[in-house]
């Protein structure tokens, strides 16, 4: 009981910080196990799935069960730099080979080799991501948070990386 207290505390901890320097609250569960999508499992056979999903920012780069996929600044066309800690709140896309669908540009897939071994997924050079606060398909909280030293970011199926955050009102005006 006790190492699954000290668990929960290492997975949401860094989900709380994130929370709190960014504006954004989250409620945290801790009787709900952790997110993964079926398409970040850290196994060198595993096949990522990489399609569109409709969001409230147009069509962004997801799994085929509909969780979106973000960007991260640091980041470098061959390099993540998103381990550790950091890849317990946004999950790296992993697979040695990968689904695509038809709205996605294939030349734009391609793969890096993450410092495990693992096989991370990228689009037009930018590693993927998914973010443990998404708990829903089409949620798109992890927008424009900045976390472990720089903004995340969604990714249009044209490679364009999406900077706009969107206010959580109804109303576009003054946009």
């Amino acid at each position: 009981m006790k190492n699954k207290r000290k668990f929960w505390l290492l997975v949401t901890l860094p989900m709380l910080l994130v929370a709190c320097g960014s504006g954004v609250s989250y409620s945290i569960d801790a009787s709900t196990p952790a997110y993964a999508p079926p398409s970040t499992v850290p196994n060198d056979h595993a096949i990522a799935s990489l399609s569109t999903v409709r969001t409230q920012y147009g069509d962004v780069l997801g799994s085929a069960s509909g969780y979106v996929y973000y960007i991260f600044q640091l980041d470098t066309p061959s390099i993540s730099n998103c381990d550790a800690s950091c890849s317990a709140v946004w999950p790296p896309v992993i697979g040695a080979s990968h689904l695509v669908s038809k709205n996605v540009r294939k030349h734009l897939v391609g793969t890096i080799s993450r410092s495990n071994g693992a096989k991370q997924l990228t689009y037009d050079g930018h590693p993927l991501y998914s973010f443990a606060g998404d708990t829903a398909p089409a949620s798109t909280s992890g927008q424009g948070l900045y976390s472990f030293g720089a903004y995340w970011y969604l990714i249009a199926p044209d490679g364009h990386v999406i900077t706009q955050h969107l206010k959580a009102s109804s109303s576009s005006a003054g946009s």
